[in-house]
């Protein structure tokens, strides 16, 4: 009886802030990996909180866009599980913050990403406050030495 849980399957996920190479939180993703910078359409990806964060979401509109980085993992399925459980606890998905989810690249490839999930609520706070969340397209061009999170 073979062991499915040993053998080697290629996991990819997108991502597009602080878990980017080089990011804040980018030393808890395993190094073993192939990189490549990637362009999503019909994503919309805001910076949004003055902790200085990114939040995509999908809007299925071409014109939107978000750069990132694609990477690629040959993993054995426990170790699949143990990285998206990881990367869940950073996304703090289980208090509702971030969902998990599969989108499909123009490739064809599917890809996990981890989408923003309280955009509505954040969106009518700040319109409370006569603000709006700020449009990013590119993390890696963002000043986070500034930490401007909203435009007036």
């Amino acid at each position: 009886m073979g062991h499915t849980s040993w053998r080697y399957t290629e996991m990819k996920i997108f991502v597009y802030g602080t878990l980017r190479t080089g990011g804040r939180f980018s030393n808890l993703l395993p190094e073993n990996k192939k990189t490549s910078i990637y362009t999503i359409h019909g994503l919309r990806m805001y910076n949004l909180l003055v902790v200085d964060f990114p939040g995509v979401i999908k809007t299925n509109n071409s014109k939107d866009y978000v750069v990132g980085e694609l990477q690629e993992y040959d993993l054995t399925a426990i170790e699949e599980n143990a990285l998206l459980s990881l990367l869940d606890q950073v996304e703090c998905v289980d208090q509702g913050l971030f969902k998990r989810s599969i989108i499909t690249l123009s490739t064809g490839d599917k890809v996990w990403i981890y989408e923003f999930n309280r955009f509505d609520e954040v969106k009518y706070r700040l319109k409370m406050e006569g603000k709006s969340p700020k449009i990013v397209h590119d993390w890696a061009t963002v000043d986070h030495s500034i930490c401007t999170t909203i435009d007036k």
